[in-house]
C-alpha cells in the first residue's frame, strides 16, 4: 500500500519529469534550430501522463480499500453500547474520524486525477503548438521546410 509520503514522492517525480521532459524540448528546439522538438517533448510528456495513469488505478484500488473499511468502522460506531455516556462518545469520535478520512480520501483521489489531467493537457498542447511556441517565444527558425 502507498503511504501518503510514497505518494508525494511520486508526483514530485511526475512533476519533476514534466518539467525536464518540456525544458528539453525547448533546449533541444533553440541548439538544433528545429521547434519540432518542442513538440516531440509535448509527444512525451502526453505519454508520461498516459503511464500516470496507471498510478491513478493504483490508487483508486487503495481509496476502494479504505472506504471498504471505513464502513466497516462506521457500522462498529452504530453499535457502540448507547446506554453508557462512553459509549456514545466513542460512537461520536469514531464517526468523527471516519468523516475526516472520506474527506482525504475524496482529496487524493483528485489531486491524482488533477495530475494526470494536467499533464496530459500540457502535453497534448504542446504536441499541437508546440513548433509555433518554440518558433514565437523561443526565436527558433526551422531548417526544415
Amino acid at each position: 500500500m502507498m503511504t501518503p509520503v510514497n505518494r508525494r514522492l511520486a508526483e514530485i517525480a511526475f512533476a519533476a519529469a514534466i518539467v525536464l521532459t518540456v525544458c528539453l524540448g525547448a533546449i533541444a528546439s533553440v541548439w538544433m534550430q528545429d521547434p519540432r522538438w518542442l513538440e516531440r517533448a509535448g509527444a512525451t510528456v502526453s505519454a508520461l501522463s498516459a503511464g500516470a495513469v496507471l498510478f491513478q488505478i493504483v490508487t483508486e484500488l487503495r481509496i476502494e480499500e479504505e472506504r471498504t473499511r471505513l464502513v466497516t468502522e462506521m457500522h462498529r460506531s452504530e453499535e457502540c453500547d448507547q446506554a453508557s455516556p462512553l459509549g456514545v462518545l466513542e460512537g461520536r469520535l469514531i464517526r468523527k474520524r471516519v468523516e475526516q478520512m472520506q474527506s482525504a480520501l475524496v482529496k487524493a483521489r483528485l489531486r491524482v486525477a488533477a495530475f494526470v489531467v494536467t499533464g496530459a493537457m500540457i502535453g497534448e498542447l504542446l504536441h499541437g503548438y508546440g513548433d509555433l511556441i518554440a518558433r514565437g517565444l523561443l526565436l527558433v527558425h526551422s531548417n526544415a521546410g
